[in-house]
């Protein structure tokens, strides 16, 4: 990668960094229900963990168990779609669950 290339990915994955620091101090902790980028409902948990009290996104799911969200953009991607509606995104998760709905 050349210098100023190099240069453009690093800036690019600091505005990203930027914004999920921004996220992760406004998305409520809790479970959250909303639909993937496939149209499918997808799971999460949102948390806090660790001495530094650093949130963390887990999907979870029923075949592989739960994963935490490793890469920035797809952690940028979940939070954004739960900000759209966080209460409604909760709500989802509430009703699949006292319904014994098809979730975690």
């Amino acid at each position: 990668m050349s210098k100023p290339s190099q240069q453009r990915h690093n800036e690019e994955r600091e505005g990203l960094l930027a914004q999920l620091r921004d996220l992760q101090r406004t998305v409520p902790l809790g479970r959250y229900a909303v639909l993937g980028d496939n149209g499918l409902m997808e799971w999460y948990d949102v948390r806090q963990e660790g001495r530094n009290a650093r949130t963390v996104v887990t999907r979870l799911d029923l075949d592989d168990g739960p994963q935490r969200v490793q890469k920035v953009a797809d952690e940028l991607s979940v939070l954004t779609r739960i900000m759209a509606d966080p209460a409604g995104a909760a709500q989802r998760y509430e009703d699949n669950t006292n319904k014994g709905g098809s979730m975690p």
